[in-house]
């Protein structure tokens, strides 16, 4: 699976713990019964909203850094624009 898909994925997902953890939290209450479960909320919110600050960051520093027309531009002659690989690189360019 490409980078960008499954940081796609993992951010949707993250997004639905999150919605979770709240609705667990909003279950709860104020009872004192269901503290556990309030315990729990807060514990998927604040995980859930750690892991979307850093799938947010390295999904967009690799979409920046390494994306795919850099690793195309390894093989291309900047002069013709025509693909070649290693070995006619070689050959016309030593």
């Amino acid at each position: 699976m490409y980078g960008a898909q499954s940081a796609a994925l993992a951010f949707a997902n993250e997004l639905i713990a999150i919605g979770v953890g709240v609705a667990l939290i909003t279950w709860a209450g104020n009872t004192k019964k269901l503290a556990l479960a309030k315990v729990t909320g807060y514990f998927i919110s604040v995980l859930a909203f750690l892991a979307l600050l850093y799938t947010a960051y390295y999904g967009s520093a690799t979409a920046f850094t390494k994306s795919s027309y850099k690793h195309t531009a390894k093989n291309k002659h900047y002069s013709s624009g025509k693909t070649c690989n290693k070995s006619q690189h070689k050959r016309s360019h030593s």
